[in-house]
């Protein structure tokens, strides 16, 4: 297996296909492979080995999760294990793969202790993997492969690798990268002039694939940046703060995102 592995866990067979081709793009990228994980929680009364029907669950994701990832060229191993400590065995896998990050769906049925985002479980998952995470937020349309990647910069903590991230979907899937920072509506033209220049460093110096950048005037961040989604196929953000899930959802911009955004929405936060 190559030095960059990406862990990805899954286990809502809806999410398969669009977790493994981000997954696979953010690979391919780095000339990594995958490794894929299907965890779900068995009841603390039964053994990790009895559940045959769901042991054969796991086996049916995992064998498609292989198989989009063969579809993409990327090398991929999967993993099965029920557990009793599906958190656990995620972080077990992050550290025993030495994963470059790890992958997970914001809206899975992973049997946290709260199935949604920002819940006590993933937040624990976040503190403890030594690896940057990435949340994918699954929009209604297939977001790679795709035309475009808005990517909201204002340079907050996670701003390395929000640009690291839409740099590998933009050059695996050949998709072009927007770099967009939302100015105030009162900015002169100086300002703008200024805040394009300085995206254009980060385009020049960061991207390596085609893109755009743009300074736009707006009176509400996220309702520009809500507005400006729908015509991309995928947004990549950052938190605001340190590695955790709370606080990469707890500034104004990150919420109001993941609330509404009308394309997919790749969550950022950085490793130690």
């Amino acid at each position: 297996m190559s030095e960059y592995s990406l862990a990805v866990a899954v286990s809502n067979p809806a999410s398969v296909d669009p977790l493994i081709r981000m997954g696979g793009a953010l690979a391919q990228a780095n000339d990594g492979s995958l490794s894929i994980t299907s965890v779900t929680e068995l009841p603390a009364q039964i053994p990790v080995t009895a559940d045959e029907e769901l042991a054969s669950q796991q086996e049916a994701i995992i064998e498609r999760a292989l198989s989009v990832a063969d579809s993409l060229g990327v090398p991929a191993e999967g993993h099965t294990p029920p557990s009793h400590r599906p958190a656990r065995s995620i972080v077990s896998l992050v550290e025993n793969t030495d994963a470059s990050g790890l992958l997970v769906g914001a809206d899975e049925r992973i049997p946290f202790e709260e199935s949604l985002i920002g819940r006590t479980a993933l937040e624990r998952i976040i503190k403890q993997v030594p690896c940057d995470v990435f949340v994918e937020q699954i929009g209604p349309a297939p977001a790679v492969p795709g035309d475009s990647v808005l990517v909201p910069v204002a340079d907050g903590a996670h701003t390395d690798t929000v640009l690291e991230a839409a740099s590998d979907i933009g050059k695996a899937a050949d998709m072009r990268v927007h770099l967009v920072t939302v100015v105030s509506p009162a900015a002169d033209i100086h300002t703008i002039e200024q805040t394009e220049q300085r995206l254009r460093t980060h385009l020049a110096t960061r991207i390596d694939s085609a893109g755009e950048v743009l300074a736009i005037p707006g009176e509400s961040v996220v309702e520009t940046l809500v507005d400006l989604t729908g015509d991309h196929d995928v947004t990549v953000l950052g938190g605001t703060e340190a590695s955790t899930l709370t606080q990469l959802l707890s500034g104004t911009v990150p919420a109001g995102l993941a609330k509404r955004s009308q394309n997919t929405l790749l969550l950022v936060t950085d490793g130690p």
